[in-house]
């Protein structure tokens, strides 16, 4: 009886008393050298611009490095086996290295220039593992890997990783391409503090406010208003005060303050002298024709 062979690894299955004298002989090379190749053999490949189907003896590697400079996409085919493969995509040239089997209805799986790549075969289709380091150029300590709510990694079958931004990238905040770590997001978060300066002046509306900052705001804001002016003609009364006016409202009615033009101990709601800056509210008559008013902002 003759021998046969394993459908994967096309490894020899001598039959019992066939190969008397050169069974060892056939066992070493159709079997151990062979598995010596699918488990640390290695090959290089040229690519140009033609589409090629892998034999089996280049399928005994287990490393298979594809170079060259393509002028065109190229695809490569893997035989109908099951079989576990490192790629490396060490070709250069603006086009695409696409994997797939001879299977008619066979997926396909791009890999890009500089990536390796760990491809399982398994007769009607293929596989790739996340590739964990990153293209050559990645920044260290970027993690490639990223899976979605049902486990399946957004980096299967080619398509590119995800990958971390950078810290000035994070600072910037303005790109829409990378992730954010809890790194990078405090990152970005102290390069968004205000500056105290920032805080006093009361006119950024892109910077971030801490309790301290927040405080030197309030500090700077009530000094700008002193309660304590002397000028009869001051318009920036601070927050909160109150003053009596010539005129009658129901409470709570917003209305504006003016410096009276004719006596430089009163104020009034009709328009006369100068107007006081600020919103300000009617509390309550005073007299038969004087009420308080007290400003809210």
């Amino acid at each position: 009886m003759p021998s046969t062979f394993t459908p994967n690894l096309n490894l020899e299955l001598q039959a019992t008393g066939e190969d008397i004298n050169f069974w060892g002989q056939n066992l070493n090379n159709n079997v151990f050298t062979l598995l010596d190749g699918i488990l640390g053999g290695a090959i290089n490949i040229s690519l140009s611009n033609t589409d090629i189907a892998l034999t089996t003896d280049q399928c005994s590697n287990n490393i298979i490095q594809f170079t060259g400079t393509l002028t065109a996409n190229v695809t490569v085919s893997f035989p109908q086996i099951g079989r576990n493969f490192f790629i490396i995509n060490g070709c250069t040239g603006a086009f695409t290295l696409t994997l797939q089997t001879t299977y008619s209805g066979s997926n396909t799986i791009v890999i890009p220039q500089g990536v390796p790549a760990f491809v399982v075969t398994f007769g009607v289709g293929l596989r790739s593992a996340p590739n964990v380091f990153g293209a050559p150029s990645s920044t260290p300590g970027n993690i490639a890997v990223f899976g979605d709510s049902t486990g399946k990694s957004l980096a299967d079958e080619g398509i590119p990783a995800p990958v971390i931004a950078s810290q000035s990238v994070a600072e910037a905040g303005v790109s829409n391409t990378t992730y954010m770590s809890p790194l990078r997001t405090a990152q970005q978060v102290t390069a968004r503090l205000a500056s105290s300066g920032q805080a006093q002046a009361g006119t950024d509306n892109s910077a971030l406010m801490t309790p301290l900052r927040t405080a030197q705001a309030i500090q700077a804001q009530a000094s700008s208003y002193p309660s304590s002016s002397t000028d009869p003609n001051n318009l920036n009364q601070p927050i909160g005060a109150t003053v009596a006016v010539q005129g009658i409202l129901n409470r709570n009615t917003p209305c504006n303050v003016y410096l009276s033009p004719s006596d430089a101990t009163a104020y009034q709601i009709s328009p006369g002298g100068a107007m006081l800056v600020g919103t300000w509210l009617a509390r309550g008559k005073i007299g038969t024709s004087t009420m308080m008013v007290q400003r809210v902002s």
